[in-house]
């Protein structure tokens, strides 16, 4: 469909019955993953693990989704993106739902974790060529901040299921509801989204037909690269370690850690999509630099306030600026990458968050041992870092170089 000038057309295309199964997809996972991961350091901990333990589990958890990684392409190229995500949701609810079973069992918890580490990865990646071979070259960027807005909305109502599961008394019960709903959303994507092939790599007519290495093209995108690291890092470790400092150092009650959690997921659903039309106006890393550094020194803020409503508004800053750093990264580097080397570049950008996610939780879980303060401040402090890498690599945005593309 044209798109007639008022967006009517580029909004149809965006939401057409495919697309519109796949985000109701996407936002039952996003409700799944929220309510199980605002309770899961808590939950492990009354399992009696320890915080090097509970950050073991993680780096396990990340493994499982670094090991499985380099095979995804290929299985996404031969069984087709929703048959791939049929399978990873149903295997990732079956994880889950283990979980509470095998708390006690060491081999039980690190297998499951492996498990649902793997599937997870498997998950987005079908999601992404899911989405990216419906999508128009011209949407992309709308689609992903879309993709993340809609996960964003399930990971804010997720942890509030789970709070209101507590009075039932029963730990496991926000595992259960997660397991569920990512089974349910598994048997059911098959029915609301047919199956397609990959998306059109073609070169346009004025791209060189030569690849860069992948080296070079490593080099090219290093700016995301960073960026989706630091978003890999920052996720599993908050996950697992915020709600602990929470609890045991600022005296919060057991069932207030997921509000603060709600509220940073809060903050990234209504600013994302405002961000992404900024970005496409006055360039994407100037942008992601000036987030980072906002989001950085919120994070500081939440490590040094009381009173929970000042917490839950502090954090909603912090995801409102660093919730926006993955989709406006991904639309960074779908304008550096051509189109034949997007593949690749989004292969490098998912292996990077993985690497964060499995380095995060070891290197918090160590220094949360020793220093819990220290250990919530070096997450915060990388996106200063990340904000000084923007800076000095500045000229890596094609927008800072209109007349070349034109």
């Amino acid at each position: 469909m044209r798109d007639d000038g008022t967006g009517n057309g580029t909004l149809a295309c965006l939401l057409g019955r495919d697309l519109r199964g796949i985000y109701a997809s996407i936002f039952l996972l996003g409700l799944a993953i929220g309510a199980e991961s605002s309770v899961l350091a808590l939950f492990l901990r009354s399992a009696s693990l320890s915080s090097e333990k509970i950050g073991s589990l993680a780096t396990a958890y990340a493994a499982g989704g670094v090991a499985i990684s380099a095979l995804l392409g290929r299985v996404v190229g031969r069984v087709g993106a929703i048959r791939t995500l049929a399978v990873a949701l149903v295997a990732l609810g079956l994880a889950i739902a283990v979980l509470p079973v095998a708390a006690h069992s060491t081999t039980g918890l690190y297998a499951g974790r492996v498990v649902e580490g793997a599937a997870l990865v498997a998950v987005w990646v079908g999601y992404e060529a899911a989405l990216f071979s419906r999508a128009k070259p011209a949407h992309r960027a709308t689609v992903s901040t879309l993709y993340a807005m809609v996960l964003a909305l399930g990971y804010v109502i997720g942890p509030l299921v789970a709070r209101a599961l507590f009075p039932f008394g029963v730990a496991a019960l926000p595992f259960w509801f997660a397991a569920a709903v990512t089974i349910g959303n598994g048997l059911s994507i098959t029915a609301f989204s047919r199956e397609r092939g990959g998306a059109s790599m073609a070169p346009a007519a004025d791209e060189p037909s030569a690849d860069a290495s992948f080296a070079s093209l490593a080099w090219k995108v290093k700016t995301t690269g960073f960026g989706m690291f630091a978003a890999g890092y920052l996720k599993a470790s908050l996950i697992l370690f915020l709600p602990l400092y929470l609890v045991d150092h600022r005296g919060l009650l057991t069932e207030e850690p997921p509000l603060v959690l709600s509220a940073y997921a809060a903050g990234s659903l209504l600013f994302t999509h405002f961000a992404g039309r900024l970005g496409d106006r006055h360039g994407h890393l100037v942008l992601m630099g000036m987030l980072s550094a906002i989001g950085g020194l919120a994070l500081f803020g939440v490590l040094f306030v009381d009173a929970v409503t000042a917490m839950c508004l502090i954090s909603a800053v912090a995801g409102a600026t660093l919730g926006a750093i993955s989709p406006l990264g991904m639309a960074l580097q779908a304008s550096i990458a051509k189109r034949t080397e997007y593949g690749r570049a989004m292969s490098l950008s998912n292996g990077l968050y993985a690497a964060g996610t499995l380095a995060g939780p070891f290197v918090t879980g160590v220094l949360y041992a020793q220093a819990p303060r220290m250990a919530m401040i070096q997450v915060a402090a990388m996106w200063l870092v990340f904000t000084a890498f923007c800076i000095v690599f500045a000229a890596d945005d094609p927008a800072r170089h209109p007349m070349k593309d034109a």
